[in-house]
């Protein structure tokens, strides 16, 4: 996801062994455009994986 632009965190904070917990903090003033870039690189990441 950074490579596209897009930087996330996870947290280890969750169930043993289930750290699977994505962190978003977007900023307070996030437009429909930015949001729209966080699902949509998101999305293209996500496929990467399911076609693997």
């Amino acid at each position: 996801m950074h490579a596209k632009g897009l930087i996330i965190g996870r947290t280890n904070r969750s169930f043993k062994y289930l750290n699977n917990t994505l962190c978003f903090c977007p900023v307070l003033t996030l437009t429909h455009e930015e949001a729209d870039f966080i699902v949509d690189t998101l999305d293209a990441v996500f496929a990467e994986f399911t076609d693997l």
